[in-house]
């Protein structure tokens, strides 16, 4: 039986993100019906209605956040999406209310909006696991979400953790690198002293070999950091 997912997003925000989404979602073998409003809302009709019909066929429904989800700030101080009449806040709040499953997709290196900057109603979204795609790397995310979505796969947790905080994702690779680093020097140390009978500070002398063993250290810590800058730039 095909997954209908219904889209919510702001046009301000993720337009053409959600547009490239739904596209993909709607080639996918295992969904059916994708909801997004510009193409499934006729003129004339009534939006809150047809909201309400759409999300009742939907078993999904993707809240696409992006760096301006929660909107431009209302007279008040706050944003839109503590206003009333907002369309998203009014999507995403009959979607956790009702029996569709909300799946949060942070889009192009979005976080999670923090609970205490969303309205009471939307308190729960936080807390749901994330699915980040990014842009340069659209079709594995998106094929990604596309398992998540017909329960191949499930979300991280971890994985929506670290995508909430960048720091401790890059301290987490800087880490991993200077233990490979450090595992490759010792392997490649074992492996000269078997062959030549010899260990490196024989044969180069300690000062060089202490040199050699802090570059190595280094190089495994920072290139991870500087490739995965390369890639989120």
């Amino acid at each position: 039986m095909a997954t209908n997912v219904f889209i919510s997003y702001r046009r301000d925000d993720t337009g053409d993100f959600a547009g490239r989404l739904s596209d993909r979602l709607s080639r996918s073998p295992g969904i059916g019906k994708v909801f997004i409003d510009v193409a499934g809302i006729e003129p004339g009709a009534d939006f809150v209605e047809l909201i309400g019909h759409a999300l009742a066929e939907s078993e999904v429904c993707l809240v696409v956040i992006g760096s301006a989800w929660a909107g431009p700030a209302v007279p008040d101080g706050r944003t839109r999406i503590h206003e009333d009449g907002d369309f998203v806040r009014l999507e995403v709040r009959r979607a956790l209310a009702g029996k569709v499953r909300v799946l949060p997709v942070l889009a192009h290196g979005a976080k999670m909006p923090a609970a205490t900057a969303l309205p009471d109603d939307l308190g729960r979204l936080p807390r749901l696991n994330a699915v980040a795609i990014r842009h340069d790397s659209f079709e594995r995310d998106a094929q990604y979400l596309i398992d998540v979505i017909l329960r191949r796969r499930k979300p991280s947790s971890f994985g929506a953790y670290l995508t909430r905080h960048p720091v401790l994702a890059a301290t987490l690779r800087g880490a991993v690198g200077f233990v490979l680093a450090a595992v490759a020097l010792i392997v490649a140390a074992v492996l000269h002293q078997a062959a030549t009978g010899r260990s490196l500070d024989q044969l180069l002398g300690r000062g060089p070999v202490l040199l050699l063993i802090v570059i190595v250290l280094a190089a495994g810590t920072v290139l991870p950091l500087m490739l995965t800058r390369d890639r989120a730039g």
